[in-house]
C-alpha cells in the first residue's frame, strides 16, 4: 500500500467550487420543500433531518477540500480518510441534487397515501 492519491491544488479548488455550487442549489431546493410541505409529522421531520445531515456532510467535504489546498507531502491515514469523505460527500450531493425531483415526488406520494 505504498501508493496514494494526491490531488493537485487546482483539482481541490475545483472540487470545492463545484461542491459549493451544488450545496447552494441543494439548500435552495430543500428550503423550498420545507416551506411548501403542508404535512407535519414524523416522516417529514425525518426527511428534514436527513437532508440537513446531507448538507452538513457536504459542507464538511468542501471544508476538507479547502483545507488540503497547499498541503505538500503525504497526509497519512487521516488525510486519506478526509479525501474519501470529501469525494464521497460531494459525489453523493451531486447525485442527490440530480435525483431530488424524483425523491420529492415519492415522498409526497408516500405522505399522501398515508393520509388517506
Amino acid at each position: 500500500m505504498g501508493g496514494h492519491l494526491r490531488l493537485s491544488d487546482e483539482a481541490l479548488s475545483d472540487i470545492a467550487q463545484i461542491g459549493a455550487t451544488l450545496l447552494v442549489a441543494y439548500a435552495i431546493e430543500m428550503s423550498w420543500v420545507v416551506k411548501e410541505s403542508p404535512t407535519r409529522g414524523s416522516r417529514r421531520e425525518g426527511w428534514v433531518g436527513f437532508v440537513t445531515g446531507i448538507g452538513l456532510c457536504s459542507a464538511a467535504g468542501i471544508a476538507l477540500a479547502l483545507a488540503f489546498i497547499g498541503k505538500t507531502g503525504s497526509t497519512g491515514l487521516l488525510g486519506a480518510l478526509g479525501g474519501v469523505w470529501m469525494l464521497f460527500s460531494l459525489g453523493f450531493l451531486g447525485l442527490l441534487v440530480a435525483m431530488l425531483p424524483y425523491l420529492l415526488y415519492e415522498l409526497a406520494r408516500t405522505i399522501h397515501v398515508d393520509d388517506e
